[in-house]
């Protein structure tokens, strides 16, 4: 039997998943099919159907008090499609809103329940089973598991199954002293291209220059003759004077990367550091031209997977 902090918690999960996925999708993604039963709901709908819980959260609870099943004659699906019929004028800040506030009011009911009442049971399809129990499902696991199904329709769960707020990582803006010097480094010694170079249009008349660093992933590159930049400092030991530690790629695999580490010894790459072995993975660092810190990694046996959660005094 789930707890009212269960509950309490399992409900709150559920609000910040939805509001994470839901809350960033764009306009097309909205109007995609991301429901695949007979119902076949856009993300939109799915939203509305989240949003018009509140009769079900109601029904539940007169269920487990009555004893009574559900009537023979409701058509769960029918009664699920006029919930998000009702609800297909409204805006998706305005089905956030309505999801967020009907759980919010489903976690005070639950609050100012008896665990006597929390303790009577319901015949669901999965047996008879505590009302604790349904509400924490009902309330947050399902919200839980909708935005999943939209997060996998649409593409936005990552290869471990884990949430990610954006589709892709697109660039990372850096400074250098010498472009023609930076390039060189990325084209000549790591094999990258330059996607784009240009002009800034200010006064300064600045270079600014895209380079591939992998699929759909550029450094953006500001030139800044007179910047000054950070000195040297080794790679994940505690420092002061700087918010960037290092920047880290994966090698296609074990060979690639020792292909790698010998590329870069050859090119006397600055600050290039011996190989190590972690484990779970083997790496090495380098810094570029303008002394930021750049890793290769492979992995190893099982290599790395994600969630892995072992803080004994976790801030998570």
């Amino acid at each position: 039997m789930a707890s009212k902090q269960e509950i309490t918690d399992t409900i709150r999960q559920g609000n910040q998943r939805v509001t994470q996925t839901f809350g960033g999708l764009t306009d097309e993604q909205l109007n995609t099919r991301v429901h695949f039963d007979p119902i076949g709901w856009t993300a939109k709908q799915l939203l509305a159907h989240l949003a018009g819980r509140a009769s079900g959260h109601a029904r539940m609870v007169s269920m487990a008090e009555s004893g009574a099943g559900f009537p023979p004659d409701f058509d769960l699906n029918a009664h699920n499609q006029a919930i998000v019929d009702e609800r297909a004028d409204k805006s998706r800040d305005a089905l956030l809103a309505e999801f967020l506030a009907v759980h919010e009011a489903l976690i005070e009911r639950v609050n100012g329940m008896s665990d006597e009442q929390l303790s009577k049971t319901l015949q669901w399809s999965t047996g008879v089973i505590p009302l604790s129990d349904v509400l924490r499902g009902s309330g947050g696991q399902h919200s839980i598991n909708h935005a999943a199904e939209a997060e996998r329709a649409l593409g936005l769960l990552d290869r471990n199954g884990l949430h990610a707020p954006f589709a892709a990582l697109h660039h990372v803006a850096l400074v250098t002293k010498d472009m023609k010097k930076t390039v060189a480094f990325y084209r000549d010694v790591l094999g990258s291209e330059v996607a784009m170079g240009h002009r800034l249009d200010r006064p300064g008349n600045e270079r600014h220059y895209f380079i591939t660093v992998a699929p759909n992933t550029v450094f953006a590159f500001f030139e800044f003759p007179d910047a000054e930049l950070s000195t040297h400092k080794d790679a994940t030991l505690p420092s002061t004077g700087r918010a960037l530690d290092h920047i880290s790629f994966f090698a296609g695999s074990n060979s690639q990367f020792d292909t790698w580490y010998q590329r870069l010894t050859e090119a006397k790459a600055p600050h290039l550091s011996p190989l190590r072995d972690m484990g779970i993975v083997r790496a090495f660092f380098f810094d570029d031209p303008n002394g930021i810190t750049l890793e290769v990694m492979a992995g190893m046996g099982e290599g790395m997977h994600f969630p892995s959660l072992g803080d004994p005094d976790p801030a998570y």
